[in-house]
């Protein structure tokens, strides 16, 4: 019966008479540590569950698995891009290597 010892402790009525008899420091403790208690078990027991179910492949599997096999990039336009940069490059090179006259706005 250590069942019964257990809901007497807890459901004992406080022997304090007066204005303050509801209020206990030491029962609001307990019952505050008991619902700690249970609702960490509950989360650890759902964590260990999530947990079990994602290693055994049960959960967040998809039904069909497909296969991405054709090709995305136009070969043609990257290639065409590829010769304008090259263009724009050796354009601005030959900028670069020749100087730039300007007229003299002073005269």
């Amino acid at each position: 019966m250590p069942f019964s010892s257990l809901f007497k402790k807890i459901t004992k009525k406080s022997t304090t008479k007066g204005p303050r008899a509801a209020y206990n420091p030491l029962r609001d403790w307990e019952i505050i540590l008991v619902v700690f208690t249970v609702i960490t078990l509950v989360l650890a027991g759902l964590s260990g569950y999530l947990f079990w179910k994602i290693n055994q492949g049960d959960i967040f599997q998809s039904d069909t698995q497909v296969t991405i096999a054709e090709t995305t990039l136009n070969e043609a336009l990257i290639t065409e891009t590829v010769t304008h940069f090259e263009a724009k490059k050796a354009r601005l090179l030959e900028l670069d290597g020749t100087p730039i006259v300007a007229p003299d706005p002073s005269l």
